[in-house]
């Protein structure tokens, strides 16, 4: 967390294979990659924070990309969302070559927050209460959580609720 928060925009951390705890939150409001150094011996990041906490808090002008990772959480957190409040700028979200597992929610998005573009490929998301939740905008007024949302060569496994919850109401 620490080195992530220090590290400036356009960032790539490079992981070994291993296991690696994250204990709190990682703020994301610059552009960050964090990928394992081998795609074929992918680190793990285990969450561990408090329940309805993300492992990536999704700010504005955050862009992170993941790849080649096993990101896993204890049933209770979200593994990205965003803030709750006084999100000015859109994020964006790109997912490559990674397992999502055991988390409450995959992506949790507030009212007045918006992503220009979330994208997941060749990556599978299991075992989790909720999948992509982008529809907090329900109004009806024309605003939407996501311009762009892909989800190319994924695999779905276990999800209890909806695998992508988008709603785009409005003019």
């Amino acid at each position: 967390v620490e080195a992530l928060s220090k590290a400036a925009s356009g960032t790539i951390l490079e992981l070994k294979k291993g296991v690696y705890i994250l204990e709190e939150s990682v703020m994301i409001d610059k552009q960050f990659t964090i990928r394992a150094k081998n795609s074929k011996n992918k680190a793990t990041l285990v969450y561990s924070g408090k329940a309805d906490t993300p492992a990536f808090l999704m700010l504005p002008k955050g862009n992170l990309t993941l790849e080649n990772m096993i990101w896993k959480g204890g049933k209770t957190q979200n593994a990205f969302a965003t803030a709750a409040k006084e999100m000015s700028s859109a994020y964006n979200l790109k997912v490559k070559n990674s397992e999502i597992t055991d988390f409450d929610t995959v992506l949790k998005s507030y009212k007045d927050s918006f992503a220009d573009s979330i994208s997941f490929n060749k990556s599978i998301l299991k075992n989790s209460n909720k999948g992509l939740v982008l529809a907090a905008e329900n109004d009806d007024l024309g605003e939407y959580n996501a311009e762009f949302v892909t989800i190319s060569n994924s695999k779905f496994d276990g999800i209890q609720k909806a695998v992508l919850d988008y709603y785009r109401g409005g003019y």
